[in-house]
């Protein structure tokens, strides 16, 4: 398992990332015009389904194996609903549609977290940021190879995944509430490379700019970053 240098850089990390959820929770948004202005600038074909958030998704299922598609390799997860019922259906749902098709890994901090998506569309951020979900109770911790959604307060999980790279008892304390495992790719886990807002990652990519302006931002400023090319049910 990896880990970070020392004690006190773990620390710094996880005080780094918990500030930087809070950070989230309070930043603007901008308005439906600016999205629509900022993605004409770099337009893409968008399926009609990217912009039916409010369109109920199926019941996932009570098991099921995905495959995560990076840049640095495949890893598959074993899904449980009943972890994360709520979350898990949502999650389902977006990965039909194709949501996580390209998204960044935004901010990774080695042996502790990698977090990703936010689409690469402007339009399509706004449309799923505009309706979370309610919370599920955590029911089991969050580990070393675990997916969650990220919270910033009380029902707010909407699009971007926590994945553990190490135990996240910060992640516990905050509710965040993991719903499925790795169980083949760990190896790649240690590949994602480090990127963050702050030391000693820093700095990285700003979120709110990946959502208001898309993967433009991100491929003019870090053309280094690693993606999540696709997300694949397998069972």
């Amino acid at each position: 398992m990896p880990v970070l240098s020392s004690f006190s850089t773990l620390r710094h990390s996880l005080k780094a990332f918990a500030l930087s959820l809070c950070v989230f929770a309070v930043l603007p948004t901008i308005s439906s015009a600016e999205a629509k202005t900022e993605s004409a600038s770099h337009p893409h074909s968008k399926d009609a389904l990217l912009l039916s958030s409010s369109t109920p998704g199926k019941k996932a299922p009570d098991e099921f194996r995905i495959e995560l598609e990076t840049t640095q390799g495949s890893i598959i997860f074993e899904v449980n609903r009943a972890s994360a019922p709520l979350g898990v259906d949502h999650f389902y749902k977006l990965i039909q549609i194709g949501f996580y098709d390209d998204v960044a890994f935004y901010r990774v901090f080695p042996g502790t977290i990698a977090e990703f998506g936010i689409q690469g569309d402007p339009e399509v951020n706004m449309e799923w940021e505009s309706l979370p979900i309610k919370d599920d109770p955590r029911l089991h911790p969050n580990t070393r190879g675990t997916l969650a959604f990220l919270q910033a307060g009380l029902n707010s999980r909407a699009t971007r995944i926590l994945l553990s790279l190490g135990n996240n008892p910060t992640l516990d304390r905050q509710g965040a509430a993991p719903f499925a495992k790795v169980v083949v790719g760990q190896e790649v886990l240690n590949m994602i490379r480090a990127t963050g807002e702050s030391k000693p990652y820093g700095p990285g990519p700003k979120p709110q700019r990946i959502q208001n302006v898309g993967n433009s931002y991100l491929a003019e400023q870090y053309p280094n970053i690693d993606y999540v090319r696709h997300i694949k049910i397998l069972e």
